[in-house]
């Protein structure tokens, strides 16, 4: 995430709703082997724990 001049909360509330869904439900992260959070969370994926620890 990266650091933006919001003129509000509101402004800034906006953005991080929209930022959220696409960070946890469609952008891979790298500790997580690619697959995103929400893969993860629910189960969609396999995934070995062990090897995305042996990744960090």
């Amino acid at each position: 995430m990266y650091r933006k001049g919001y003129r509000d909360s509101q402004e800034a509330h906006q953005g991080l709703s929209r930022y959220s869904p696409f960070c946890n439900q469609q952008r891979g992260h790298q500790s997580l082997g690619h697959l995103t959070p929400a893969a993860v969370y629910f189960g969609r994926k396999e995934y070995d724990r062990e090897e995305l620890a042996l990744r960090r």
